[in-house]
């Protein structure tokens, strides 16, 4: 299944960024937690404090992991300088006056 080597940076790339968007949700929400009145008594908890200063360690590696899998993936087409509004497209809407 995994042998086409454009199927395997398709699935890293994808993973990854799961798991980069997954680590940066679990770090705002045990952020949130920590300051947040409503949930004072989960203020003292060592594990939620050990999880969010955890999480920025992880978001680094599984993001850059994500953009050089995008690099290399032939379906996401991302060049390693890719300028946004670079491409001079004519698919653009034209408007009609009148």
């Amino acid at each position: 299944m995994l042998a086409d080597p454009q199927v395997l940076f398709w699935v890293i790339a994808r993973a990854t960024g799961l798991a980069a968007y997954a680590a940066i949700c679990i770090s705002i929400i045990t952020g949130i937690s920590l300051r947040t009145a409503t949930l004072r008594f989960l203020s003292t908890n060592r594990a939620l404090r050990a999880a969010h200063d955890f999480t920025p360690w992880v978001i680094v590696p599984f993001s850059i992991a994500h953009v050089v899998a995008l690099i290399f993936d032939a379906t996401a087409r991302i060049a390693p300088i890719d300028a946004p509004f670079s491409r001079s497209t004519r698919a653009t809407a034209s408007w009609r006056s009148g």
